[in-house]
């Protein structure tokens, strides 16, 4: 159906365009974009959210970092080796909730939860039983869990929310465990009194999805609700006895948790470094940008020399505070794909697909000319977005996604690079897709070398608004590419080509005038 690739080791594909005179792989511009990112202490990403020049700061420079050989993809700050059979690809809600059970029942020494929100369901309160067993039995563990503010307040006056949930557990281990429920500064005074509860977290939110005990990772785009366990698909990529990685994400997640409210055992909110609702906007970005540069700046960065081996794996964690100015991720998502060499195909999912114009510079851009890359875009069905049969305005969502798909289609056909770029939708009966990443196929290769996971939907919010954090998992062992082979296949596998055609031959496709219009205007926000 699709064409399969062969595979060429990334190793022999770099020492191949090490040459001056040919284009250098995305994997030497991953290396210099982060070089250069460390050795810059730019002014915008220390002077909070007024930052427009933030990302021109971050474009490449003329310098030796830019055009160091082919191991220089090895050059990398932050950049872990880790061995390629510590790392295990879950395919279903199912073995995410079971995967969760069981880290939460091994854990020795910490357990740290970042996430969205946790849902009020069953399965959550199995969770929460879970963390009570644990802390109940090893006196040793610490529980750390962050969430965001709005999203884990939302039915805290019907006792139905996140805080809700875990205030049991407050009361019962006091500062054994803690929560913290991030705010943004940016929603505060008359603008948090006018919106709605539903819609104040469009504004930004933590969405970092980062699941770690001991020293295991879980790391994927999943929430801590009952659908996420069931029937919302996602991605989870397991990281075992990976302590270099869990400990970096540890830090990540301290920062966030130091800018945000303490909940007490009494349930009220506790600032701590700063709160939020009151303090100077820029001093909070700055503070947070600066803390996440720290770390940065302190991981370990490997020598040229030290090449992976094939039973190894490099693991590449990026950060985006787009709010504060702070665009780590998007910087390094930006040199890959730019940096794609021609023959490759990247295969890219997203559960809400709006992509930015610089992204979709990117992916057009490159059907031009004499490129062959290809792009193969997975995203929901109408059916299968998770907004789908709302009530109000929630459920006009899905219709505006196809507008925006509409309006790419456009670019796409006008560019004559319909076989190039082409777009999917997810389906599957009484389930709903959450799924993001890429995977980076070499030309032919059978099995991808690189792929990108964690909460980021490459979406204009994602780059704009919220705390995000991924990784790129770089390897040449062949089982850990099969597995990620069989991940992306099993996701593409339930999926339909769209084209502008098959859009507009579908009466029910059909998108007003007024949402159309009002997408453009508000596309930020989702």
């Amino acid at each position: 159906m699709m064409r399969m690739m062969m595979a060429t080791p990334a190793a022999a594909l770099i020492a191949k365009t090490a040459s001056p005179l040919r284009r250098r792989p995305f994997v030497s511009a991953l290396a210099a974009s982060c070089t250069l990112m460390h050795a810059q202490q730019t002014p915008s990403l220390t002077t909070g959210r007024r930052s427009a020049s933030t990302s021109a700061s971050m474009q490449p420079a003329t310098t030796t970092a830019a055009t160091r050989a082919d191991t220089d993809w090895l050059a990398l700050r932050p950049s872990f080796k880790i061995n390629a059979s510590n790392v295990r690809v879950l395919h279903e809600p199912s073995d995410f909730f079971s995967t969760l059970l069981k880290g939460v029942a091994q854990a020795k020494r910490q357990i740290t939860l970042a996430s969205l929100y946790l849902g009020t369901g069953a399965r959550e309160r199995e969770l929460i039983e879970a963390l009570h067993l644990a802390l109940s039995t090893r006196p040793e563990l610490r529980v750390n869990i962050l969430l965001d503010c709005m999203r884990g307040s939302r039915g805290e006056n019907e006792k139905k929310s996140s805080r809700a949930m875990l205030l049991p557990l407050l009361e019962r281990f006091g500062d054994r465990i803690t929560l913290s429920l991030y705010h943004t500064p940016l929603l505060r005074s008359l603008k948090k009194k006018l919106i709605p509860a539903k819609f104040d977290e469009t504004i930004s939110v933590q969405h970092m999805k980062l699941y770690m005990w001991d020293d295991t990772i879980l790391l994927s785009g999943a929430n801590l609700s009952q659908d996420y366990f069931t029937n919302r698909q996602d991605r989870y990529m397991l990281f075992e006895d990976c302590p270099e990685v869990v400990g970096f994400f540890q830090k990540v997640s301290r920062v966030v948790e130091e800018h945000s409210y303490r909940v007490s055992s009494k349930n009220t909110l506790e600032a701590r470094r700063f709160d939020p609702l009151a303090c100077s906007i820029d001093e909070f970005g700055a503070s947070m940008a600066a803390g996440m540069r720290a770390i940065l700046a302190q991981a370990p960065q490997h020598s040229p020399a030290q090449r992976p081996a094939s039973t190894e794996a490099l693991v590449l964690p990026s950060i985006q505070l787009g709010c504060f100015g702070f665009k780590h991720d998007q910087a390094i998502t930006s040199h890959i794909l730019s940096s794609t060499p021609t023959d490759c195909a990247v295969w890219v999912a997203s559960g809400y697909f709006n992509f930015p114009e610089s992204y979709q510079q990117l992916v057009l851009g490159q059907s031009q000319g004499a490129t062959k890359t290809e792009f193969k875009i997975l995203t929901a069905a109408p059916l299968a977005n998770g907004f789908f049969g709302a009530r109000g305005i929630p459920g006009l969502v899905p219709a505006a996604y196809t507008s925006i798909e509409r309006a790419f289609l456009r670019r796409v056909e006008a560019l004559n690079a319909p076989d190039r770029v082409q777009l999917f939708e997810w389906m599957k009966p009484q389930w709903t897709f959450h799924a993001k990443g890429m995977w980076f196929y070499h030309a032919s290769a059978p099995t991808p070398h690189m792929t990108l996971v964690g909460s980021s939907n490459f979406g204009i919010r994602s780059i704009l608004r919220d705390i995000e954090a991924q990784v790129a998992l770089v390897t040449d062992n062949g089982q850990l590419q099969q597995q990620l082979h069989v991940e992306r296949e099993r996701l593409f596998g339930a999926s339909t080509r769209v084209t502008l055609a098959s859009l507009n031959s579908q009466p029910e496709r059909a998108v007003s005038t007024s949402v159309a219009l009002t997408t453009q205007v508000i596309k930020t926000f989702f």
